[in-house]
């Protein structure tokens, strides 16, 4: 029997498009540069204490670009792609690329910091940070704080609410800073949650609110009132496209994101 049921992605915005493509290329650029000539496009725009401390300063912008595994880089840009364009469209592009950009930059430093003051001398000092993991939980957190009762499905199998799913992603995340041997990498992506998580603080401020990007106008160039992005009323403005939807059914809660994969 057919149950109408359907997923509905939300449209993919040029920002996510540009990222989505950017990390895409140069994936394949390395992978097969590496297989041509040897040279590792990683190992120049990857993010590592070692290397930075050589002159690399680039790093801390390039690294999220530049993925280790085909696993990564899909299920990343997927996350763009679902999480991102959402909150894009909630927040408008100047607003989305600052959180990007805070974010990004904000776990740098946090891995470098860990780096030097733990690994400095030992192998982890020259492990690099890459790919869009860092970025995409600092999303799923960000989504999490707007949206608490929205239902992720955790490894695709396993249906919870977004608060809960964050919950176990910052927890797993602690385990591995504290107990794996890379652990660094973890303390990378905690450091995007986190500056995420300060940034949203800061632009939901008054003090502050004036100072961010983006803080009066929407991303499309016309003025309009500024919505905190932590209030009730930016909550129930927007609603999520990407939904599990009974298409034979009338749902009276239709200003509200339900299923997001």
């Amino acid at each position: 029997m057919n149950q109408g049921y359907q997923v509905h992605m939300p449209a993919l915005t040029f920002t996510n498009k540009v990222l989505i493509i950017l990390s895409a290329a140069f994936f394949l650029m390395d992978a097969i540069l590496s297989k041509l000539s040897g040279i590792s496009l990683v190992a120049i725009f990857g993010l590592s204490a070692g290397t930075v401390s050589k002159g690399f300063i680039w790093q801390i912008f390039t690294y999220p670009f530049f993925g280790r595994g085909l696993i990564e880089v899909v299920f990343g840009c997927l996350l763009l792609w679902f999480i991102g364009c959402e909150l894009e469209r909630i927040w408008g592009r100047s607003r989305y690329l600052s959180f990007l950009a805070f974010s990004t930059v904000g776990a740098g430093f946090i891995y470098l910091f860990v780096s030097f003051i733990f690994f400095n001398g030992s192998p982890v000092f020259f492990l690099q940070l890459t790919g869009l993991a860092g970025i995409t939980s600092a999303l799923c957190l960000a989504y999490a704080i707007l949206f608490p009762d929205q239902t992720f499905t955790f490894m695709l199998l396993f249906p919870m609410k977004a608060k809960y799913f964050c919950a176990i992603l910052i927890a797993m995340s602690l385990y591995q800073g504290f107990f794996s041997p890379s652990g660094a990498l973890a303390w990378g992506h905690l450091g995007a949650m986190a500056f995420g998580t300060l940034y949203m603080f800061l632009v939901s401020h008054p003090r502050f609110k004036s100072m961010i990007p983006g803080g009066t106008k929407s991303s499309g160039g016309g003025s309009k009132e500024f919505v905190d992005p932590w209030s009730a009323k930016a909550r129930k403005k927007k609603k999520n496209h990407l939904s599990l939807v009974d298409k034979d059914k009338k749902d009276d809660d239709d200003d509200k994101p339900k299923y997001l994969h």
